[in-house]
C-alpha cells in the first residue's frame, strides 16, 4: 500500500493500469512537442478541429484521464485527526481512546458567597489505546481543573478535579471545563453550575 512513485498517491490501484498511464502519458507530451515543434506549425496551417494528429492527442489524453478516474482511491483523514496528532484513528484504524464521564454536569444546589466547591468527575477510558490528557482549562480564573498527567490505559477509571471558587460570584452560575486528549473528538467538555447566594446588604 501506500504510493507506487513520488507523484501519484493511491492505494488500490492496479499496476497494469499505471503501466498504460505511464505509457499514455509519455505519448501525449511526445504528441504535444511534435505539435508545438516550428516545422509541425508552418507545414499545418488548419484549425484545431481538423487537424487529425490534434484530434488523436486529444483522445489520448481522455484515455489517461480516465485511467486516473476509474483507479485512483486515496484515503481520505478527517479533519480532526489532521488538528490532533494524537489521535491515530481513521475509517480502517479504529484504535483509539476514549474518555466517557459518569456525570458530566456537577450541580452543587445553593452555596454561600465565598464558599469553595470542589468536585471529582470520573471518567473511562472505554477505548483500545492509552488516554492522553494534553490540557484541561476552565472558562474562567474562578474555575480551575487538575488532571492526570500520566497515560490512562484502556478499560481504566480515573478522576479530572475541579475547584469552583465563589468569592465575587452570585446568582446562577454555569461553569465549563474544556479538555483535550487523544480522542475522537480532541475536545470534551464536562460542565459545574449551581446557585451563589450573596449576603444581604443592611
Amino acid at each position: 500500500s501506500g504510493r507506487l512513485d513520488g507523484n501519484f498517491p493511491t492505494r488500490s490501484f492496479d499496476h497494469w493500469r499505471w503501466g498504460l498511464f505511464q505509457f499514455f502519458r509519455s505519448r501525449f507530451d511526445l504528441e504535444i512537442k511534435n505539435l508545438l515543434s516550428p516545422a509541425f506549425i508552418s507545414a499545418n496551417r488548419v484549425t484545431f478541429g481538423a487537424n487529425k494528429n490534434s484530434m488523436r492527442i486529444v483522445g489520448i489524453l481522455v484515455l489517461a484521464v480516465s485511467l486516473i478516474s476509474c483507479g485512483g482511491e486515496t484515503e481520505q483523514v478527517s479533519t480532526e485527526v489532521v488538528n490532533n496528532p494524537n489521535s491515530a484513528g481513521t475509517e480502517a484504524n479504529q484504535d483509539v481512546p476514549t474518555m466517557e464521564f459518569s456525570e458530566p454536569l456537577y450541580d452543587f444546589g445553593d452555596i454561600a458567597q465565598g464558599d469553595r466547591v470542589n468536585y471529582n468527575f470520573t471518567f473511562t477510558n472505554n477505548g483500545t489505546s492509552d488516554l492522553v490528557i494534553a490540557s484541561a482549562k476552565g472558562s474562567c480564573g474562578c474555575t480551575v481543573p487538575d488532571w492526570p498527567k500520566r497515560p490512562i490505559k484502556p478499560g481504566e477509571t480515573s478522576e479530572i478535579k475541579v475547584e469552583f471558587n465563589s468569592t465575587g460570584k452570585k446568582g446562577k452560575q454555569h461553569k465549563k471545563v474544556t479538555i483535550v486528549a487523544n480522542t475522537q473528538p480532541s475536545k470534551n467538555v464536562i460542565a459545574i453550575q449551581g446557585n451563589v447566594i450573596a449576603p444581604v446588604s443592611e
